[in-house]
């Protein structure tokens, strides 16, 4: 039915002709849009855990670009599709006043598949290394666990159980609470 709406504009005079056309794009716009949003309000997305720190020692004359201040995320993401060339739009640490410390730089994105050792804390499972490989920009059909390291551009918020942080990759925000300092 729509190819016959077709060839029938083709022999209409030029007015009509581009209204149909107008009308036809803008139907498929509407299409796109309301499917990308759909997409996006199907992807579940949840922290799992989040932490931050410092370099430890820092030199007496750093270099101008030299970050001190750090911070790592988990989050559990759960697509129905496969997605790829999906990024790190985003990410800042929030504390109980508001007051928000972006990113300066992404370090790592890597997926998270680490097997915990009975004894091993919290914090020690989600930062320590092993059981991750680096991400390559997919997001797969079912779930995945992302590990995001970032270096902030600001000393963050003072540590009293109240930081927040907010992580965008693609257009999903995941929201989460930081539950420990990383050792320096």
């Amino acid at each position: 039915m729509l190819l016959r709406s077709c060839r029938g504009a083709v022999n209409m005079p030029y007015q009509r002709q581009s209204s149909v056309r107008s009308i036809s794009l803008s139907f498929v716009i509407v299409l796109v849009c309301v499917g990308a949003r759909a997409h996006a309000q199907s992807v579940r997305a949840e922290s799992l855990f989040g932490a931050y720190g410092s370099a430890g020692l820092v030199p007496a004359n750093p270099p101008t670009d030299f970050v001190s201040w750090f911070a790592v995320v988990v989050v559990e993401v759960e697509s129905p599709v496969k997605s790829a060339n999906v990024a790190v739009a985003d990410f800042e640490l929030i504390d109980q006043r508001g007051h928000a410390v972006k990113y300066e730089r992404l370090i790592s994105v890597e997926e998270f598949d680490r097997v915990r050792v009975a004894a091993e804390g919290e914090c020690a499972y989600w930062t320590s290394s092993g059981g991750t490989r680096p991400w390559d920009g997919t997001l797969p059909q079912g779930k995945i666990r992302l590990r995001v390291r970032v270096a902030l551009g600001d000393k963050p918020p003072q540590w009293d159980r109240g930081v927040a942080f907010k992580l965008t990759i693609d257009r999903h925000l995941i929201e989460g609470r930081v539950a420990c300092v990383l050792p320096s």
